[in-house]
């Protein structure tokens, strides 16, 4: 769960108390930002600030493939029940998009693909990063040798904040590449990454809007 993941990875929730929303979903069939709101345990706000970053993430990605389909929608999904209504401008996705394209190229100078494995140097960053933060948990991943691809999947993330984080510890000298594990994967910006969950992004209500359910 995409949005799950992205609460904890900014703070919100942790981990324990996703596992125990996906129990209460898979029976209540509500979704984990609306339950969230509903226990008074999330602003609304915060959510749809979450949820708009959720979509413009997967609009990101989608904008870096060199090849690719997609299906717009005029009549939206059949389903017409909406839960937490968000929408975001193509027209500022599009605008922004071509920045992080030429983002996307800087941290492919550093990793320049999937199959790349890291290595700490100084085992003491693994006992000043803070138990449950977001880099004490990707350094875990490190240490226990997932490549790039495994890391994301592994976090149910989206590739671009995991190569970010990722860039970020390598300049200040906290992570490493290992030169003995180096795969063949593709160098293309964002690609060779498969996700789990695509997420679905359909135009509704107007041609400049993209809606995103929850």
């Amino acid at each position: 769960e995409f949005l799950g993941q992205m609460l904890i990875n900014v703070g919100y929730i942790d981990a324990d108390t996703l596992d125990n929303l996906q129990k209460t979903q898979s029976i209540t069939k509500t979704s984990i930002g609306k339950a969230l709101v509903d226990a008074g345990q999330m602003d609304p706000a915060v959510l749809q600030t979450t949820l708009e970053l959720k979509i413009r993430e997967s609009f990101y990605a989608a904008m870096a493939w060199e090849t690719g389909d997609f299906l717009f929608s005029a009549k939206g999904r059949s389903d017409p029940f909406v839960e937490f209504d968000v929408r975001v401008s193509i027209h500022e996705c599009v605008r922004e998009g071509e920045t992080r394209a030429a983002e996307w190229k800087r941290v492919r100078r550093a990793i320049p693909d999937d199959d790349v494995r890291f290595v700490v140097p100084n085992s003491l960053w693994l006992e000043r990063a803070k138990a449950g933060s977001p880099s004490a948990l990707l350094l875990g991943d490190i240490q226990a040798g997932l490549c790039v691809r495994d890391i994301i999947l592994a976090r149910h993330s989206l590739p671009f904040p995991v190569y970010m984080h990722i860039a970020e510890l390598m300049k200040r000298g906290i992570v490493a590449i290992d030169s003995k594990h180096r795969g063949a994967g593709g160098g293309a910006p964002g690609g060779g990454v498969p996700l789990p969950t695509p997420v679905s992004v359909v135009s509704r209500f107007a041609p400049e809007t993209l809606v995103d359910d929850e």
